[in-house]
């Protein structure tokens, strides 16, 4: 027997990770930020909290984070997809935007952390104003 066929990497079956269930896609999430949220978000972006903290708490639950230039807005998207589909929020896309990427994604996870309380279930099927 050779020294690597007793190795644990020659048994690549074994060291596959199993996939989680997919997550179907099922909507965005219908939120338009008030002026109290918008004053709050202000404060909250100045007020010194590390936000990108919050980062690797969402990604390991399962969370999805995006961005990428939107060319009919001018303007970086943000995107936070849950992809658990065990979560409240399994398939749904929370999604915000702003000038600059960075501002884009603490938007997103303002929104998300703040003004949801990581529950976006009243959002689901809330219908946006015309007016």
């Amino acid at each position: 027997m050779s020294k690597h066929s007793s190795s644990p990497r020659s048994n690549s079956q074994s060291n596959k990770k199993r996939k989680s269930a997919k997550v179907e896609f099922r909507g965005y999430v219908n939120y338009s930020p008030t002026q109290q949220d918008k004053a709050e978000f202000d404060t909250w972006a100045s007020s010194g909290e590390v936000w990108y903290d919050a980062v690797p708490s969402l990604l390991q639950s399962n969370y999805k984070l995006s961005v990428a230039y939107d060319d009919n807005n001018e303007a970086f998207r943000a995107s936070v997809f849950a992809q658990n589909p065990a979560d409240v929020n399994a398939g749904w896309c929370l999604t915000m935007r702003a000038a600059d990427p960075v501002t884009a994604i603490m938007r997103v996870l303002f929104v998300h952390e703040v003004v949801m309380g990581g529950d976006w279930s009243d959002w689901f099927q809330r219908k946006l104003s015309d007016w």
